[in-house]
């Protein structure tokens, strides 16, 4: 029994590190980027100054709301609390999707040569 529980910490404790490497990442993509890369539909983590990344709240932009500029400032999004406007500075997409993911994965991925 106390190896079965120790297993499993072991385990928890390897995905917990794994996430954090993702959320990492995922947060040092999103800075990189300088286009507009929120899009309606997609899902984001909303970040918070106050919490840890892997405590950050999922939720799902509803609406784009640009500003004077005609550049997107603000978005809607939908979490398990309700709708809230959040700025785009504090949203990170969780994946690239749509036309962008073939860019993407160009970029960040190696080749490997085909072996014979």
């Amino acid at each position: 029994m106390n190896r079965r529980f120790a297993y499993r910490q072991r385990i928890r404790q390897e995905l917990r590190k794994r996430f954090r490497e993702y959320l990492c990442k995922l947060r040092n993509f999103s800075q990189s980027e300088k286009e507009d890369v929120i899009k309606e539909g997609e899902i984001v983590l909303i970040g918070d100054t106050n919490s840890k990344r892997i405590y950050w709240p999922l939720a799902k932009v509803m609406k784009l709301i640009p500003g004077r500029d005609g550049r997107v400032r603000v978005v809607e999004v939908l979490t398990e609390g309700g709708s809230f406007l959040r700025p785009v500075q504090r949203l990170y997409p969780l994946e690239v999707s749509g036309p962008d993911r073939a860019a993407w994965q160009k970029r960040n991925t190696k080749t490997v040569g085909d072996r014979v």
